[in-house]
């Protein structure tokens, strides 16, 4: 009885190893080569604004400030005027996090932005809007977004 008992163990074990080998493996094969210029997504517009290609989403290249409360950042993005727009907001968590992605994978062509720190979200379901997006590596890099500790945030302001 305890040498099935060991059998069992050793197999699940051991299926549990391989699934998280093929893991890692299905992800590794997912990567793109982030040195190829057809691969990037932004490009800089001028004016402080740089360009997602893909979406046709406009970023403040410039951080704003530091805000201690969510309506002082989205009163902050309301009111900005860069390259004759008017109409910036918070981001989500979500483009946050494409914002992330895009610098991880070095898909920012020719705009460069300081992405450290912690920023003001529009809040979604109630969520707590100020955080980061952070990167760990397992099988290649995974990403997982981190509240603010602090109650100062900056403000990387986004147009539709």
């Amino acid at each position: 009885m305890e040498s099935f008992s060991i059998r069992v163990l050793l197999c699940i074990f051991t299926c549990s190893f391989l699934f998280f080998l093929y893991g890692c493996v299905s992800s590794q094969n997912g990567m793109d080569s982030s040195g190829d210029e057809t691969n990037k997504v932004f490009q800089y517009e001028g004016d402080g604004i740089c360009l997602d290609i893909r979406t046709g989403r406009m970023w403040q290249v410039e951080r704003g400030g530091s805000f201690s409360s969510l309506q002082e950042a989205e009163q902050y993005a309301a009111n900005m005027k860069i390259g004759g727009h008017n109409d910036w907001r918070l981001p989500t968590r979500a483009e946050l996090y494409d914002l992330h992605d895009i610098f991880f994978w070095e898909k920012n062509g020719n705009c460069t932005m300081n992405t450290t720190g912690d920023f003001w979200t529009a809040s979604e379901k109630g969520e707590k809007p100020l955080g980061h997006w952070e990167t760990y590596y397992l099988c290649g890099p995974e990403f997982k977004y981190s509240e603010s500790l602090g109650s100062d945030g900056y403000v990387r302001a986004v147009r539709p």
